[in-house]
């Protein structure tokens, strides 16, 4: 499929809503608690947005309270561009990476195709899910459980590795709307994680609009 909406958990209390397309074009919004990220990535670079609560909750363990508000204040609302292969929300961009989960259905694909050791005994059962009649198919290099379409061309309806993630798949082909953010709505991802200097008067929490819109 050339687009879809992943909804999931990560088992920890995340919830996400993420829509992505084989363009690399991603926009998508995780919740925990009180926290919020909110994510862009087009072609390779790739945004995250945090407000007050996701800012206090994963604060560095050697930022005082003084510290952490500073953060908050010129930080919460506000977009900064980062490696999505590093740093403490790379787990996130990965949920952006058109290939994180259509890859492991072309993988099963060209097993069964090809009749390889560990594919030939997969067990494929019928399913019912949401209404549309799916194949579940127990992936061979561990406990996740794949529900794939029964058209011509299977596709990925949901995913289920039990405690860790689950995930369903819907709205395929709609288009992705992302763009990206304001320059002037930037702030430096490397002095967010940093220590905090003296930058003057904080600015305010959250307010310029960037284009994210996720279904």
């Amino acid at each position: 499929m050339s687009s879809l909406t992943a909804r999931g958990d990560d088992g920890a209390g995340r919830t996400s809503v993420v829509r992505l397309d084989r363009e690399g074009r991603c926009s998508g919004i995780h919740h925990k608690e009180e926290g919020r990220v909110d994510v862009l990535r087009l072609r390779g670079a790739f945004y995250i947005r945090l407000n007050a609560a996701e800012i206090r909750r994963n604060g560095r363990a050697d930022w005082s309270p003084a510290v952490a508000e500073e953060k908050v204040g010129r930080f919460a609302g506000r977009w900064m561009e980062m490696n999505p292969q590093a740093g403490p929300f790379q787990g996130l961009a990965r949920a952006c990476d058109p290939t994180h989960f259509s890859g492991r259905l072309e993988e099963m694909a060209r097993g069964l195709e090809e009749g390889r050791p560990g594919f030939r005994e997969l067990r494929r059962e019928p399913a019912d899910l949401r209404g549309e009649p799916v194949i579940r198919v127990t992936a061979p290099q561990g406990p996740a459980v794949l529900s794939v379409s029964t058209g011509r061309k299977p596709y990925l309806v949901a995913l289920d590795e039990g405690p860790r993630v689950r995930a369903s798949f819907e709205d395929f082909g709609e288009p992705v709307v992302a763009e990206h953010p304001d320059p002037a709505d930037l702030e430096s991802f490397l002095d967010f994680i940093g220590q905090a200097r003296d930058t003057g008067p904080a600015r305010t929490a959250g307010a310029r609009h960037a284009t994210a819109i996720t279904k």
